[in-house]
């Protein structure tokens, strides 16, 4: 009896090892023919996503709402368009047969000025704020989206930069704070290159300039030039001059300092000094003007005889 179990026991043993490696060896369910793993299908579509920032004199990187960002195709045809988020973030979702290749960034007074190593500027696009991507030097995070650039504070954003901006402010009295109209303001930069504004009836001014520092000064007729201002196309904030009432305004000559009103003056006296001379010739060849011209030289012209020694 006892014997008979150990048989028994064996049996079941044998059929055990004997069904293993059958069961080990079994298909590979999704290998090929060659029992190698197939190559995963490419996506039907994919999501890209990347950040801009504001470099413009900026110590570190500074996100950029706002931005109008448009996805196109290799004819640089619109695909998709959208604007950078609070945190410069923009995202785009498109078939992967669409061809999209480039991106354009726009927003006014901007200009692209650095990139990650994803994007190239186009060369020959005469709009420097279109970049060619290349997806192919991502890969896929851990939600199977691609990611174009570093964010927003990062130095592999997409930067943009001034290229130029506005200067406004007023010129005001300093004397009574009221605005002073058709006053001229100018703008200069450390270069020496100007630029010129008119106040308004408000006294209030407004340059578009390239982007940059500049000094501003403002002077009026009437008026002593205003001390020197300093401004900047980032800045943001208003810049208020004033200027004050020359001592020596002369009120009925609209206010001219005494300068030009001396030179107008000279002018009018001239004028009536060349007015009178020209009267006084006319009246005198009328026959009854009664003014005696004195012929000292018809005297002379008689005495035809000359005597010699």
């Amino acid at each position: 009896m006892r014997r008979d179990v150990i048989l028994v026991i064996a049996a079941i043993l044998a059929i055990a090892l004997l069904v293993q490696p059958v069961s080990a060896a079994g298909p590979n369910i999704g290998a090929d023919e060659g029992g190698e793993d197939p190559e995963p299908e490419p996506p039907a579509e994919y999501t890209v996503y990347g950040y801009v920032s504001n470099i413009s004199d900026q110590e570190e990187n500074v996100p950029l709402a706002d931005v109008l960002v448009e996805l196109l195709d290799a004819d640089m045809e619109a695909l998709s368009s959208t604007h950078t988020d609070g945190f410069g973030k923009f995202e785009f979702t498109y078939a992967a047969d669409s061809g999209a290749a480039y991106l354009r960034f726009e927003l006014t007074g901007y200009m692209v000025r650095t990139l990650p190593g994803t994007m190239d500027i186009v060369e020959d696009s005469s709009d420097r704020n279109i970049v060619s991507f290349d997806i192919s030097r991502v890969h896929p995070d851990e939600d199977g989206k691609y990611a174009l650039t570093g964010d927003g504070s990062s130095a592999n954003a997409v930067g943009m930069a001034l290229t130029e901006g506005t200067v406004y402010g007023t010129v005001r009295s300093s004397e009574t704070g009221e605005g002073i109209e058709g006053a001229t303001v100018i703008a200069q930069t450390p270069e020496g290159r100007q630029y010129t504004a008119t106040t308004d009836a408000e006294g209030y001014f407004e340059m578009k300039l390239p982007y940059g520092s500049y000094i501003l000064t403002a002077s009026c007729n009437g008026f002593s030039s205003s001390e020197e201002v300093a401004a900047s196309t980032s800045d943001g904030t208003p810049a208020r001059l004033e200027i004050s009432p020359n001592d020596f305004g002369i009120d009925f000559l609209g206010g001219l300092d005494m300068p030009h009103a001396m030179l107008a003056l000279g002018m009018v006296l001239i004028g009536a000094v060349l007015l009178a001379v020209l009267l006084l010739i006319r009246k005198s060849r009328m026959p009854d003007s009664g003014i005696v011209v004195v012929d000292d030289i018809s005297q002379y012209e008689e005495e035809d005889e000359i005597e010699r020694p």
